[in-house]
């Protein structure tokens, strides 16, 4: 729950707010009124939950805001001081930003607690005397309680709000795979640091009817989503799971959309092996897929594999689509292509499908574009992420932050694993000793899971 008030800070509050959104992470905005609050540079949000019907158990955390109106609508407020205690007595998050954190001093809770405020002498003065132990550091932590100094520490206090919260939340990982031995069906690894991995069910399929290469993504309503072909009459399929428990056919899809694209045609047994994102910024999905280019034999593998293109449709209900375009402006051979945001940012985690040779040292390796649109432009793809000779990507959010890139040295080698502050970089590789991954998997995509949902796939498919 975010606290601000009128005239709030504008970058106080947005910096950590962006970071919180990438990493899905609700948030309610809570203040003495409902409607537009103002920023003291012009922003304009909407609170809309009062205050006084805050129930406390239904958070995980508070964030008082700072700003000019900090100090004259929330300092000495007896709700909220009676908040930011009730929170702190039941061991929840307890947060605050520059004029926010002088509100925690003076509700009593930061009494030798270690802490930070904007450094002007009255906000400083007011720390010590209500016993805290003042800290020039930009960002504090003291146990549940979180403190930082201003504009120039907001980012980094969302990316700190964003590791707690995933601490106290993020239970595990999920792996939904295919094997070696069983090519294109649906498996379960299961992971609670995101290195060491199990594989569950005995090792038999979730569910005997999926096919498709397994990409799970969390829809507009909270359920789960992917996408599988039908084997015998190439019948593309919506998949959908209320728990991922029990996967159910949820809708045919159309044959259309996959088939025939400006000069490229999908292979009617897979259809490209298609890829779903969620974007809640515009509350549309996008579905990827790659097809090669007509003419070519595959016989021809260099030529038929370079040829590859990513093409992507949109869609906010899975009944209308928008035409099917390509991804990429540029001219390269690309497949497994993913969808990801941070912050404002679209990434698109790519495997560079031409043929790794002294003058294109990229080739068959991972790579990433960005975008600041969710259907592009498309920056020309960065640095090598992966050696050579890896394929279809996925990636986590690590619980101490950041995040992990899985990728397959092919056909089914070995897994290996890339780790980076931000999608942006830089990617360092992770140290193949620290990675268990059962022998048996090949590829599929990684999503974190609640404590409760951690649970109950342990429950039904554990051993």
């Amino acid at each position: 729950m975010v606290v601000p008030p009128d005239k709030f800070h504008d970058t106080e509050f947005s910096d950590p707010m962006i970071a919180l959104d990438s990493a899905q992470i609700d948030v309610i905005i809570s203040s003495l009124k409902v409607g537009n609050i103002g920023g003291v540079m012009g922003d304009t949000i909407q609170a809309t939950l009062l205050l006084n019907e805050v129930k406390v158990d239904e958070f995980d955390g508070i964030c008082i805001m700072g700003g000019k109106g900090t100090g004259q609508y929330l300092w000495d407020n007896e709700l909220v001081n009676k908040l930011i205690n009730e929170f702190e007595e039941r061991d929840k998050l307890v947060t605050a930003i520059c004029a926010g954190a002088v509100s925690l001093a003076r509700a009593g809770v930061l009494k030798d607690v270690t802490a930070t405020t904007y450094p002007v002498k009255g906000f400083v003065r007011q720390l010590e005397e209500n016993g805290a132990i003042y800290s020039t550091d930009s960002v504090v932590v003291d146990g549940n309680i979180i403190t930082a100094n201003g504009p120039a520490g907001a980012r980094s206090f969302g990316r700190v709000l964003v590791s707690k919260l995933n601490n106290a939340k993020l239970a595990g990982y999920l792996f939904a795979h295919m094997t070696k031995e069983d090519y294109g069906h649906l498996y379960y690894s299961i992971s609670e640091d995101g290195l060491n991995w199990t594989l569950l069910n005995e090792g038999k399929r979730i569910n005997e009817a999926y096919r498709g290469h397994p990409d799970i993504c969390k829809g507009h309503d909270g359920r789960y989503y992917q996408i599988g072909v039908e084997e015998n009459t190439g019948r593309p399929i919506l998949w959908s799971s209320d728990d991922l428990l029990e996967w159910k056919e949820e809708m045919d899809l159309p044959r259309e959309l996959f088939e025939k694209n400006l000069g490229h045609k999908a292979n009617a047994s897979w259809y490209g092996a298609p890829k779903m994102f969620y974007d809640e910024a515009t509350s549309k999905y996008i579905i990827t897929w790659h097809c090669p280019k007509e003419g070519i034999a595959r016989e021809d593998a260099t030529n038929y594999w370079c040829s590859m293109r990513t093409f992507f449709v949109t869609t906010s209900d899975f009944k209308s689509f928008s035409s099917a375009k390509r991804l990429f402006d540029f001219e390269m051979g690309t497949i497994d292509v993913i969808i990801r945001k941070e912050g404002e940012l679209y990434y698109a985690i790519i495997k560079d499908e031409c043929e790794a040779t002294e003058f294109w040292p990229t080739g068959k390796s991972i790579r990433i574009c960005v975008s600041e649109k969710l259907e592009g432009p498309y920056s020309y793809p960065g640095d090598k992420v992966s050696p050579s000779y890896r394929e279809a990507p996925t990636v986590i959010h690590k619980k101490d932050g950041g995040w992990l890139m899985y990728y397959e040295q092919y056909p089914g080698v070995q897994y290996e694993a890339a780790q980076a502050p931000s999608l942006m970089g830089p990617w360092c590789d992770v140290y193949t000793m620290k990675i268990r991954i059962p022998e048996e998997c090949r590829h599929g995509c990684m999503l974190s899971l609640s404590q409760k949902e951690y649970k109950a796939i342990l429950e039904k498919f554990h051993d």
